[in-house]
């Protein structure tokens, strides 16, 4: 991505915060921060930043797919359908003139960029899917889009990816800012801006006035009852209360109910929740329920404590997810005793030797994906839950002590629905072992295994002791073969979905077996080439079943 005469070209020199990565913990930054790697191998994506979501498939098959809460009354418009992001950093400050967004596989998930204007204004759109354009010079490998012309500075972008259209993980290598240090109305152009039609000319146009004699005879929408105001008020949206604060005294009593607040899902609004917006929230949220403050970055430590120390106790539900927040933030396991459900995804909840005291002793979910936490804490945790049905510890590579922490899975969590246990330990007999006892399990996810330890019998007895089975991802493990498809077949009759992407030792009997079971499963056996000249016929014999493979990245 060459600059024209006199502008700045710049790549990312930081990350400041992403929604999830599925590549190791020392390697995700490489391929945000700096150029762009060529690479001519299509499978070789080291070097690339994958985001770990593709499809919907998840929603309808994954026993622990929990919606989103809180949207009811939010418009499309906000809530544009948004499933990951990457915000990054650059070293100069300029006014963007272009971005370039180098797509290392499976292109085309790209659907806003925003940039950010400092703590006083906070972000603005740059590009929009569904309203802007592309470059003509926009190809597969680097995606210009058409940019808005902005007279502000920026050096630091958020670029939000919607991936529920892709059949498979895409993923980015770098990302270009281009501008110029310093604007006039010669060196960018005014915005376009397009005129009005004849019928909004008209509509924006007065109306006839009323009568005397009608005014005098209605009532105004003001003198309405309470109550059904507050009927009319429960169906808007938070900025539309805001707005409607303004209008009158009476507007204002209405808006400033408690019960309008209840449930609350401010991801949406991640681009203007400050501290403002909060301490506005914070005045009228007594006895709110469920909170979700995931993916806003402009909120510090002290804010979320502030809120929390007021309104934590009687949270059922809270999700704090890649925040952007680097401190650690242990007073959530303590402010909030009446949680059944906790996101951190991304969030440092103690530091890697502290010991946070927990007062959640009702927990259903937990999801810790990415986080940092201490061993201890999640121990604790866990003994205090006995009850929790759906655990994530994905991509916890910091977490030490994970053995001790699968013995306490296995003593203490037996009601166990779903375990992710992805990029956070290789997996041992010691382990498959343990989790056999979670005999309620619907849904296990491992890392690869490129151990020397034989694990097939270990594997065999694990499945064994899971009747209830309906989604397993064992990608990359060289331990998975026939003998184990046969298993799932005779024991697991209820499996959905099925990962078996580079597990080599496979044969055609194999797959077989638990398609004849299994009709209608999910089955990835993506980059196992024995399977190429068999795809045509499985998908033949096995019309209901969706065969993933090399081909359809």
């Amino acid at each position: 991505m060459a600059p024209s005469e006199g502008e700045v070209l710049q790549f990312a020199q930081s990350v400041s915060v992403v929604s999830s990565k599925a590549n190791r913990i020392d390697r995700y930054n490489e391929g945000l921060i700096g150029r762009a790697y060529k690479n001519d191998d299509p499978f070789d994506f080291s070097d690339a930043h994958l985001l770990t979501t593709y499809g919907t498939f998840r929603w309808k098959l994954a026993p622990s797919y929990r919606p989103e809460f809180g949207l009811e009354n939010v418009s499309p418009e906000d809530n544009a359908p948004i499933d990951e992001f990457v915000q990054v950093k650059y070293g100069r400050s300029i006014y963007p003139t272009g971005v370039g967004i180098y797509q290392a596989i499976n292109p085309g998930a790209v659907a806003r960029i925003w940039a950010y204007r400092g703590k006083a204004i906070g972000w603005s759109v740059l590009w929009d899917r569904r309203y802007d354009g592309v470059l003509s010079n926009s190809c597969l490998r680097l995606f210009r889009p058409e940019i808005r012309t902005v007279r502000y500075r920026t050096r630091e972008l958020r670029i939000e990816f919607n991936t529920r259209d892709l059949s498979y993980m895409s993923g980015i290598d770098g990302i270009a800012l281009v501008g110029v240090k310093d604007i006039s109305d010669d060196t960018l152009p005014q915005s376009a801006v397009p005129a009005a039609s004849d019928a909004q000319r008209r509509s924006s146009d007065p109306a006839d006035p009323p009568s005397p004699c009608a005014i005098a005879n209605r009532t105004t929408f003001t003198e309405l009852p309470y109550d059904v105001l507050f009927e009319v008020f429960s169906h808007l949206d938070l900025k539309s209360l805001r707005s409607a604060e303004q209008v009158c005294k009476q507007f204002a009593a209405v808006v400033a109910d408690a019960r309008l607040y209840r449930v609350l899902n401010l991801r949406p609004y991640w681009y203007k929740t400050n501290p403002k917006h909060m301490q506005w929230l914070w005045r009228r949220c007594n006895g709110i329920k469920k909170l979700d403050l995931s993916w806003c970055s402009m909120l510090s430590k002290a804010d979320v404590y502030q809120f929390l120390r007021r309104h934590g106790t009687t949270l059922t539900h809270l999700r704090l997810n890649s925040i952007g927040e680097s401190s650690a933030m242990p007073f959530v396991l303590t402010l909030c005793p009446n949680l059944t459900e906790l996101c951190m995804q991304n969030v440092c909840v103690t530091e890697q030797n502290a010991f946070q005291t927990s007062s959640c002793q009702q927990l259903i979910m937990l999801d810790l994906a990415m986080a940092k936490i201490s061993t201890e804490t999640v121990v604790a945790l866990l003994q205090q839950n006995p009850g929790l049905q759906h655990l994530n510890l994905s991509t916890c590579e910091e977490l030490k002590g994970v053995p001790s922490i699968i013995q306490t899975i296995g003593q203490y969590n037996r009601e166990l629905i779903s375990l992710n246990l992805f990029r956070t330990y290789d997996v041992d007999a010691t382990i498959l072992m343990t989790i056999k006892n979670c005999t309620k399990l619907q849904e296990l996810i491992f890392s690869s295994y490129h151990g020397k330890e034989g694990l097939e019998n270990e594997l065999g007895e694990l499945v064994k002791a899971l009747p209830h089975l309906r989604w397993l991802e064992l990608p990359s493990f060289r331990s998975v073969s026939d003998d184990l498809l046969q298993k799932l077949a005779i024991h697991c009759p209820e499996l959905k979905y099925l990962n078996l992407d580079c597990c080599y030792r496979l044969t055609i009997a194999g797959v077989n077996a638990i398609l004849g079971t299994c009709p209608a499963l999910r089955l990835k056996l993506r980059f196992l080439s024995q399977f190429q000249k068999y795809y045509k016929d499985l998908r033949q014999q096995y019309p209901l079943a969706e065969i993933m493979y090399a081909d359809d990245c």
